[in-house]
Formats: C-alpha cells, sequence, structure tokens
C-alpha cells in the first residue's frame, strides 16, 4: 500500500517538474501529497 502513495508521490513530483515549477511549489505539492497519504492511513 505504502509503495503504490509513494510511487504516485514521485510520479506527481516528476510531472510537477516537466511544468517548470520553482522549488516551493514542488516542497507545498510534496506537503500536500504527504498530508493525503496521512489522511488516507487513517
Amino acid at each position: 500500500m505504502k509503495a503504490k502513495y509513494l510511487a504516485l508521490m514521485i510520479g506527481a513530483c516528476f510531472s510537477h517538474n516537466l511544468w517548470a515549477a520553482n522549488n516551493i511549489t514542488i516542497e507545498q505539492r510534496l506537503a500536500e501529497l504527504e498530508q493525503r497519504v496521512v489522511n488516507a492511513e487513517k
């Protein structure tokens, strides 16, 4: 289960990089995804 979430996070990060985001936006995206994973595991 966790591997699936990890793959989603990595995939989202890579696709986000392709859209040429700055580091702050990437960090915000990762924080959002991390929060979603935490919520999903509750």
